[in-house]
């Protein structure tokens, strides 16, 4: 299935961040499966200079995976545009909802914290109405999740001639996997069909 995107965007200070970490509690006290993405203009880096990470992108490494008994965190050396970065997202998780804090892409829809410039696609002015912004979202939600059920995919698998059998939750995983590793490619737009052909 795929996740509902909400953008959220503001002047610096505007309470961007202390709204999604409203929106967020809220949310989870639902169950629902939230991943978040911060965009920023700035050429700024998470990485510490001097630490081991750091060494091995200065080496040359593209990708660096910090991984601890807590958490594991993964640095792509190379900006990524929005729709490469929720395919990754779908490809790590299933997720209900992707909140992205600096949105400034304009299909996406988005909510304006503050009294910045308004944006394509913004659905809803924040102004200490958090009770408003969690029905549009539950309500956004919803109607995502309608949609997507007309959306199935047709998944067919066959291994060595012989086809495999598939419930609707490997169906939904293998082809929404797939289409999040193909959309990244380049000369890809609209995908219709994918066909698949491997040989070991």
């Amino acid at each position: 299935m795929k996740p509902t995107i909400i953008g959220l965007y503001g002047e610096s200070d505007s309470g961007k961040t202390h709204l999604i970490t409203k929106i967020i509690q809220q949310l989870s006290k639902d169950n629902l499966k939230i991943a978040t993405v911060k965009k920023t203009n700035k050429p700024i880096s998470i990485d510490t200079k001097g630490k081991d990470t750091y060494l091995h992108g200065k080496a040359g490494a593209k990708l660096t995976v910090f991984s601890t008994s807590s958490e594991t965190t993964f640095i792509v050396r190379e900006t990524k545009k929005t729709p490469e970065i929720i395919n990754m997202i779908n490809c790590y998780n299933n997720f209900d909802l992707i909140l992205i804090e600096g949105c400034n892409d304009s299909n996406i829809s988005k909510i304006r914290v503050g009294s910045a410039q308004k944006r394509n696609k913004t659905i809803l002015d924040y102004n200490e109405n958090i009770e408003e912004v969690i029905i549009l979202i539950k309500k956004e939600i919803k109607n995502n999740q309608d949609l997507s059920k007309n959306e199935k995919a047709n998944v067919t698998i066959f291994v060595n001639g012989k086809k495999v059998p598939l419930t609707e939750f490997p169906s939904d995983f293998i082809a929404s996997t797939i289409k999040g590793m193909v959309s990244t490619l380049k000369g890809v737009d609209e995908i219709k069909t994918v066909d698949i052909k491997l040989k070991f």
